[in-house]
């Protein structure tokens, strides 16, 4: 990659965190070659594998899809997120200057699940998703189950950051009637919502489930 980035020079580079195991990242690249070969005169495309994990290491990279922007060997700005049109929009921006290197990066949370403190909250947060998918996590401080899957939804968080909103929602007093709202019978209770309508649900600790509701969200409608 050093010998790409000598031989780049003043071009533009976009490394592109693409792994074949993040469903988002592998239905990107082809979208991502066409962007390559349409700004083919400005802008070399280099695509990061998952096997060069050292790479990964050196920038940091803890969410997938993610595009490092390059010039002269120096990081201008980041992207993260499955969207091509922000990636196209970025690198048209790019190419014509108009961006500050202190001020457009985007960096991904250090937390990638938001977590509820009452219904009218979640409200405000839904509202803000659009037509993004939005998890809500039911899950309790007190459920052994809760904390065994805890992880692993974290890390599908982490995965899916910028396509699915993950929203954790406690039993509490001020969350209570959210609890009620979705008729959560037991925890962990993972509802899934789209433009606020409920379109599936999954109750238990099988995480891979979670995954294919999200990988077949427009074919398994509640």
């Amino acid at each position: 990659m050093k010998g790409r980035l000598t031989e780049a020079k003043d071009k533009l580079v976009v490394l592109a965190f693409l792994p074949s195991y993040c469903a988002h990242s592998y239905m990107m690249i082809p979208e991502v070659q066409q962007l390559a070969k349409t700004y083919a005169k400005t802008t070399s495309f280099l695509r990061i594998k998952e096997e060069h994990d050292d790479i990964y290491e050196i920038f940091g990279i803890h969410t997938v899809p993610t595009f490092i922007f390059m010039q002269n060997k120096k990081k201008l700005l980041v992207r993260t997120g499955a969207s091509v049109k922000q990636l196209s929009d970025t690198l048209e921006a790019v190419l014509n200057g108009d961006y500050t290197s202190t001020t457009t990066t985007t960096q991904a949370p250090s937390s990638y699940i938001i977590s509820i403190t009452s219904p009218q909250h979640l409200n405000e947060t839904m509202s803000r998703a659009g037509n993004q998918l939005v998890i809500l996590a039911f899950m309790t401080k007190w459920c052994s189950k809760c904390k065994k899957i805890a992880p692993k939804i974290e890390a599908m968080a982490d995965e899916y950051y910028g396509s699915v909103m993950f929203l954790k929602i406690d039993d509490d007093v001020k969350t209570k009637e959210l609890y009620t709202k979705y008729n959560i019978q037991r925890v962990p209770t993972f509802v899934f919502v789209r433009n606020s309508k409920k379109i599936n649900q999954y109750e238990g600790t099988w995480y891979e489930k979670i995954r294919t509701r999200i990988e077949l969200q427009d074919f398994l409608n509640f």
